[in-house]
């Protein structure tokens, strides 16, 4: 049942994505054809047309972006927050599912922007592969690729973690039975804030502490240790320490999403 739900949510966003992306390739590949004329009939003609496809794919880049934060609060909130939460909570799926549905597909389509925005911004903005789209691929080293996996990884950890939060929000404001978005803004700002406060206190109880001997001695014996371990492991340690991080956060957030959706849902 997951699989159709998902099936239907990416049929349901694709309407708003694939028109941009069609119209990002389309720019970018025109501004990249300009560069190639104005090397060789350089006028002011193919100067202002490369500008005016450049502006243009900043300004689409810019509504892909709006477009994506909007469709992924507007679908959550709708289906499941709203009046079509009567149906979505009366299917024979859990509450995990209902969740899943909507995070995935939004992965995936803000991902997928991420990927087409590098593969597209350097022939938007007139840069030249030497005649070779793919240079930038080919000094990739085998031994990199357990790298960028995880660095890939990572960052879809991140991006979950990031719509598993805006979810807490809009989950805390449908507990109450008006001003939902003001709530949910609220609790955006609260929120963040707070997490900010701890923060800056974490970073200065370790500021404090190097007034005391015993933890300057702790911290040089742990630079010690990591000037033992080479580079690439270090590396390796760095991004799986990050994606345990960013898993973990976002599975907590999960768990609290469908806690409340579970205990506190209140439809209206």
């Amino acid at each position: 049942m997951l699989g159709k739900l998902m099936k239907y949510e990416f049929r349901a966003t694709a309407i708003y994505f694939l028109p941009i992306y069609v119209v990002l390739v389309l720019v970018s590949g025109l501004r990249y054809v300009v560069s190639l004329i104005s090397q060789k009939f350089s006028n002011g003609f193919s100067a202002f047309s490369g500008f005016s496809l450049s502006a243009i794919y900043l300004l689409l880049a810019l509504g892909l972006a709006i477009t994506t934060f909007i469709v992924i609060i507007i679908r959550f909130y709708k289906n499941l927050l709203g009046t079509e939460g009567y149906l979505m909570f009366t299917l024979p799926v859990s509450v995990e599912q209902n969740i899943l549905a909507k995070l995935i597909p939004s992965v995936v389509w803000f991902f997928g922007s991420c990927v087409l925005g590098m593969l597209t911004i350097a022939p938007a903005m007139g840069l030249r592969f030497n005649d070779n789209p793919f240079t930038m691929f080919t000094g990739i080293r085998l031994g990199d690729v357990p790298e960028i996996l995880l660095a890939v990884l990572m960052v879809i950890g991140s991006i979950a973690g990031t719509f598993l939060f805006y979810y807490l929000c809009m989950c805390i404001g449908q507990m109450f039975n008006s001003h939902r978005f003001l709530v949910s803004a609220g609790a955006y700002i609260v929120i963040q804030t707070v997490l900010q406060i701890l923060g800056i206190a974490f970073i200065w109880i370790c500021a404090s502490s190097f007034s005391s001997q015993a933890f300057v001695a702790w911290l040089s014996n742990a630079f010690a240790f990591l000037d033992k371990i080479p580079s690439g492991s270090l590396i390796y340690l760095f991004l799986i320490a990050a994606n345990i991080l960013s898993y973990g956060i976002a599975a907590a957030l999960f768990f609290i999403d469908s806690a409340i959706l579970r205990k506190r849902l209140n439809l209206v």
